[in-house]
Order: structure tokens, then sequence, then C-alpha cells
């Protein structure tokens, strides 16, 4: 088949510029130029062939730019994958290979208080010391002094070194932050207490957009399901369980015995309502038994102890 010269030209510069249809392709094929360069290259020694002047990779790619466009998009975008792939694990092997180091060269330390021990005390390598309820624990790591952070589960009380480094509790998904105070940290499942003796802490949680700056006498309850948090002001001689005594000055009986329930592990409740709000002054030593606790009480008040099931009425 035979073309004019222009269209001829014309054909082949479509061509270079990748614009050619299939039909135009087979007739560009069949020009007799074309031809007379195909079999002019087909009988040349195989050293001059055109594969052997231009790059393989080259021509791959300009096959598949023209005939797949998108394939080449899907290239090039796998192999930016490839390369993020390898970045990626080049930085999870050194992330492990830090935390190894550091696992091995600053472990934690753990303290259990024991469970049949209403009082465990701790002092850490600032001096700091930890007063801990029974089946309360904290974790720290080895290398302290630098890192102040500590992680809590359970009831604790502090009385932190003062230092330039700020001491940091950690309790389900809160912390409190510090540089020298005395405060009590009650972690439980859904609420935490924090109660602050003396000095100055700050509270704050995930979930919350601020944090809480709290003063000697504040108490937060802090709700970890639905994220509420409740202000208190209590009064201190109730809260700090490290002494030997508690000393109350008009303290309502219905607080009284929740205190108590707590503190004895019991279920003590008040049937007249009256009673309830009847107002206790007076001191309670830790190391009382329940029946002598409940005497001074029923003294008090002209009250009577009855048992019924699991529980003890007062009447």
């Amino acid at each position: 088949m035979a073309t004019e010269p222009t269209k001829l030209t014309n054909t082949i510069k479509k061509m270079l510029t990748k614009g050619l249809t299939a039909s135009e392709k087979i007739e560009l094929s069949e020009e007799k130029p074309v031809t007379h360069l195909q079999n002019k290259q087909w009988e040349s020694d195989s050293s001059t062939h055109i594969k052997d002047q231009v790059d393989p990779t080259e021509i791959w790619n300009n096959i598949i730019s023209t005939c797949w466009p998108h394939e080449r998009k899907v290239a090039r975008r796998r192999r930016y994958l490839r390369i993020g792939y390898s970045v990626a694990a080049v930085c999870l092997v050194l992330l492990m290979g830090m935390w190894t180091v550091d696992y091995f060269t600053n472990p934690y330390i753990t303290i259990n208080a024991s469970l049949d021990k209403k009082l465990t005390v701790a002092t850490l390598p600032d001096n700091s010391k930890i007063w801990l309820k029974e089946g309360a624990s904290i974790r720290y790591k080895s290398k302290f002094i630098k890192n102040r952070d500590v992680i809590l589960t359970g009831e604790a009380s502090f009385d932190v070194t003062k230092s330039s480094h700020p001491f940091r509790v950690h309790f389900q998904d809160a912390q409190i932050e510090v540089k020298g105070t005395e405060f009590n940290i009650k972690s439980g499942n859904k609420l935490a207490e924090i109660t602050l003796y003396t000095g100055s802490i700050v509270f704050s949680a995930e979930a919350l957009q601020k944090s809480i700056e709290m003063k000697p006498s504040d108490q937060i309850i802090y709700n970890t399901v639905t994220h509420e948090v409740t202000n208190n002001e209590i009064d201190l001689e109730d809260y700090d369980w490290r002494s030997e005594e508690y000393r109350f000055v008009d303290k309502p009986m219905s607080e009284l015995v929740d205190l108590i329930n707590e503190s004895y592990h019991a279920n003590i409740k008040i049937r007249d309502a009256q009673c309830a709000r009847n107002l206790f002054s007076g001191t309670i030593r830790k190391s009382e038994s329940l029946e002598d606790v409940l005497d001074k009480i029923c003294i008090s008040f002209n009250l009577k102890i009855k048992a019924e099931k699991d529980s003890i009425i007062l009447y």
C-alpha cells in the first residue's frame, strides 16, 4: 500500500507522539520505506540490531505506556508502596531494637501490696514514700530519678520528694503530675478517686480536653467509662488512712458507716433515717476490731445491733 509523502510524514509524526490507532499502525507497517528498513535490519549483523542499541527497559516502558497507560500508573503506585513498606520495616526493626535494649537495661520494678496486710509502705529511689492498700501494686523503671513515672493499680497514698523532674502517676486512661506533694489515688474499674493532702497536682485524662489543677482538700472522682468528672471538697482527716487513727468532728453517721464498711469490708446499715443524720465526734483507732468500733458508736447514740443475713443493722 502506497501513501503520499506528506501523509506518510504526518503519520510518522503522529506515531512519535503515540497517537496512532491500530489500523494506522498496520498501514504504516506496510509502507515501502518501513518494509525496506525492516528487511535491512533483519539481514544485518546481530550486533547492529535495534534491540541492542536501545535500552530494553525503555522499550518495555514505552510499550506499557502506549498500550496500557493505567498499568503504568499502577506500577508506579506499587513501587512507591514497596518503598514505603521498606521504610516502615526498617523503622520497626530500629524500634524493636531500642525497646529490647531498654527492656534489658532499664527493666520495670513491681511492688505488690500483700493481701493479708492492710498497709504496705514502699520507698522509691528518689526517697518518695508510697503507702499501698491491700491488693494494690505499682510499677516503675529502675532508672527512676530522671523519669519519675509510676503505674498504679488499686489504691495508694504518695508523699513525693520535691525535684525538678516531674512525678507522674498513671492509672486507667488518666494521670496526675506533681513535683512534690502528698495525695491519694484510688483506682477502680470504673471510678478513679484522687484526693490532695498538701501542695498541688494536675489531673489529666486522654478523654478530657483540658487538665484540672487541684489544691489541698480537693477531691476528684473520674468515671473512666463516661469520662465525667465530679469535684468535691473533703475533710482530710477522713481520707488520710496512713495514720494510726481516724479523728472525726461532726461526722454524719451515714458517712461514718460508709467509711467503716470500706475499712472493715463490712455491710452495716442504719435503719432509722433520723439516726443517719446524727453527727459523730471522736477518735477510732485503726487497730480496733469492728465489734469495738460498733460498740463505741452504739454507746454514743444509744443504738442496738442485730445481724440480719449478711448485714449488720443499727437501730
